[in-house]
């Protein structure tokens, strides 16, 4: 059975492999804007698919207030602020699901004067999560939902990424709960769309998902076809061929598939890396 700390770690895979460890995207420093230096600790300036970094949310003066700024612009229709919500609360999930009960305790100066820094982001960022109430963290389902459909620019990732309200264990547990059909086939339909929008993170999801039946059925031929996507729109937005690493990825996708079948998966491939414009320089 697919254990819940498996499933996180494969949801988000890696851009590269598809099966990376996806906790790191969230506890590297973040080059773009800081919500802590920001009027309200809003992050309406982070470029789109940038994960926010736990160091300067640490840094903020009050994040249950910017949460709850945040949610009373999303229940007036801004799905950017949804998002960005969604964001703020998934972090303090992820962070409370990394500690465990054994560190839930109060850090007397020796454990301080040894903390590294990332521990200590983890340990600042869970202490502001803490005063927000239970209700508005489980909102992150209800928020994200809103910036998919709203098309917001790392909201489908995000979605498929949180998983359904039921849990991630009801992927496994429950797999024919109205509830949990619904929710798999929304995240299959938003990755879509934000594949064909030239979205690699969802090419890359999809194709993971395709090859291992995460919220999608298997489909090895789909699976091939979106390693073919994300590769040629790589290719197409830094005018390089294919890495070593990456070719032998889509050498594994293919096995098992005739030669026509392969055909196929470049041909739809390269369509769908091509439906969208590539950004301007």
């Amino acid at each position: 059975m697919l254990s819940k700390r498996r499933f996180i770690g494969i949801a988000s895979a890696s851009l590269v492999l598809g099966i990376g460890l996806w906790m790191s995207l969230y506890f590297t420093a973040a080059p773009t804007a800081r919500p802590g230096d920001m009027p309200n600790a809003r992050i309406d300036q982070v470029a789109p698919h940038t994960i926010v970094s736990p160091r300067p949310l640490a840094q903020a003066a009050d994040l249950t207030g910017s949460v709850r700024r945040l949610i009373d612009a999303a229940n007036q229709g801004d799905a950017q602020s949804a998002y960005q919500a969604s964001v703020l609360l998934e972090q303090c999930w992820i962070v409370d699901f990394m500690a465990g009960p054994s560190t839930d305790r109060t850090e007397n100066a020796e454990v301080s004067a040894t903390q590294t820094d990332f521990t200590r982001q983890q340990s600042a960022l869970r202490a502001q999560c803490k005063n927000i109430p239970a209700a508005i963290r489980a909102d992150r389902f209800r928020l994200v939902h809103i910036a998919a459909q709203a098309h917001i620019p790392g909201a489908a990732n995000a979605f498929a990424r949180i998983g359904p309200p039921a849990g991630v264990d009801a992927l496994q547990t429950q797999p024919d709960d109205p509830g949990v059909s619904t929710w798999k086939q929304e995240a299959e339909n938003f990755l879509k769309e934000a594949a064909s929008s030239g979205d690699l993170e969802s090419m890359n999801a999809l194709s993971s998902s395709y090859q291992m039946g995460l919220y999608t059925q298997r489909d090895p031929l789909a699976a091939l076809t979106y390693a073919y996507a994300y590769a040629r729109r790589q290719q197409m937005l830094n005018d390089s061929p294919i890495s070593p690493g990456y070719a032998r990825l889509l050498d594994t996708l293919s096995r098992g598939l005739s030669a026509e079948q392969q055909r196929l998966a470049q041909e739809r491939g390269s369509t769908i890396a091509a439906a969208s414009p590539l950004p301007r320089p």
